[in-house]
């Protein structure tokens, strides 16, 4: 089955690069700033992202870059 590069990653694929595999919440490091977020989280600190469930993977490609080619 053919694939194309993954629009939804954090850097996705263009003409001359293939998609990261990163989420593009929190570019890859599994946690996001919730300074003045919420007011039940610690001001400064980091909280576990909630697009990825704190993998740092791209939701729509699992991490791999990739999607089938619909």
């Amino acid at each position: 089955m053919a694939t194309k590069d993954c629009n939804d990653c954090d850097s996705p694929g263009g003409s001359f690069r293939r998609s990261d595999g990163k989420c593009s919440t929190c570019h890859g490091s599994g946690k996001v700033s919730v300074l003045g977020q919420a007011l039940d989280y610690t001001f400064g600190g980091d909280g576990g992202c909630e697009t990825c469930g704190g993998t740092g993977k791209c939701q729509t490609c699992g991490g791999s870059g990739e999607v089938d080619d619909d």
